[in-house]
């Protein structure tokens, strides 16, 4: 069982502010402007864990002869279910944004803008707005 201090510290990940939503929506609406959206798969275990984490062997899996009490498993990455999997996934795409020249809203920090593109964040999808395409 995880530990609030000892293993994580942070589990809050922000979610878009629906009355963003709505206005940004306004707005492709009004200038015809494309949309699309992205569904992340299996985001959370891209993310990258902030503080060791050990589990034990999941049960009926035999790893290399070894008993399940006496063997332990470090994860590399995040798993759904930890408490800090969210906040991880949140941190990593807003790093992959900033490293593509987008910039967080100073109003709603999981809107971010680019010269020609506006991408909203909820949890692991993403909903873009871009200009047209000459």
């Amino acid at each position: 069982m995880q530990q609030w201090g000892v293993d994580y510290w942070e589990t809050y990940a922000p979610v878009v502010n629906w009355v963003s939503v709505r206005l940004l929506l306004a707005v492709a609406t009004i200038h015809d402007l494309p949309t699309g959206s992205i569904d992340f798969v299996l985001a959370f275990p891209q993310a990258d864990l902030d503080v060791p984490i050990y589990m034990e062997v999941p049960v009926g899996m035999d790893f290399h002869g070894c008993g399940r009490r006496e063997t332990v498993l470090k994860l590399n990455k995040s798993l759904y279910g930890l408490c800090q999997s969210s906040s991880n996934w949140f941190k990593m795409l807003s790093k992959g944004l900033d490293d593509r020249g987008f910039v967080p809203s100073q109003v709603d920090q999981c809107v971010f803008f680019r010269h020609d593109a506006v991408i909203l964040a909820y949890v692991d999808d993403c909903f873009i707005i871009a200009k047209k395409q000459s």
